[in-house]
């Protein structure tokens, strides 16, 4: 690459840079604070709070902090469903498939299932089938 090509390239990403349009920070009046502790006290959920307030969601959740609301944790599945987890792991159903069935991780099947205090059964390795022979 030639000096005048790399001038002409970051002039262009300089242009590019020029172009993008960030959004300034909102600051929340004291009364709207109030009224997001509230809502959330009240049992609206932080993404809805973000959304209805212009926010993003970290920033939902630093007004909270600085509020000193204690925060709920971010729980994916009911009681039930983890009681019925447990039960069907207990049957054979592998964490993969509760995964897929209740729409989250594998990992969090897993932390569900100890939380209960389930056993684990050991993870089973399935042979590798890559249609070559290790024997060269």
């Amino acid at each position: 690459m030639v000096a005048s090509e790399a001038r002409d390239s970051a002039a262009s990403r300089i242009k590019v840079q020029d172009q993008v349009q960030f959004r300034p920070n909102r600051k929340l009046q004291p009364t709207e604070v109030a009224a997001l502790v509230k809502s959330y006290r009240a049992g609206i959920a932080i993404k809805a709070l973000s959304r209805q307030f212009g926010l993003h969601e970290q920033t939902v959740r630093a007004h909270l902090e600085r509020a000193a609301v204690e925060l709920r944790p971010q729980q994916v599945l009911t009681a039930a469903q983890a009681a019925e987890i447990a039960e069907l792991y207990r049957a054979g159903v592998s964490l993969r498939q509760l995964g897929l069935q209740y729409n989250v991780a594998d990992n969090s099947i897993r932390n569900y299932l100890l939380r209960a205090n389930v056993e684990l059964r050991a993870a089973r390795r399935l042979p590798r089938q890559y249609g070559y022979s290790r024997s060269v």
